[in-house]
């Protein structure tokens, strides 16, 4: 995956994509483009292996977001039926935040 970890989740609890997680990925471009942020997408089928998406991929899952800049928000999916999809559905059961 992209993600270096120096940056903090933005798919955890305070995160701009904590409410947003469970929408399919198509939907939450819109709302970030909407608010003003450049969208970098990517697919991985394993942890070791990521692909950057020029749009945004159906169907997939969000399993982390990191802010690459002020207005530039790098987005992680996975397949729904992927271990690392079901991590991030377990991690997100665990926050306190609710939407």
């Amino acid at each position: 995956m992209s993600h270096t970890r120096d940056a903090p989740d933005e798919t955890g609890p305070g995160g701009i994509l904590h409410c947003l997680r469970n929408l399919d990925p198509p939907e939450v471009d819109r709302v970030l483009r909407d608010l003003g942020f450049e969208v970098q997408w990517s697919y991985s089928r394993s942890p070791n292996y990521g692909e950057a998406l020029s749009d945004p991929p159906s169907g997939k899952v969000i399993v982390y977001g990191e802010l690459a800049g002020p207005d530039v928000l790098r987005v992680d999916t996975v397949d729904p039926d992927s271990s690392m999809a079901e991590k991030a559905l377990e991690d997100e059961g665990a926050g306190t935040q609710s939407c």
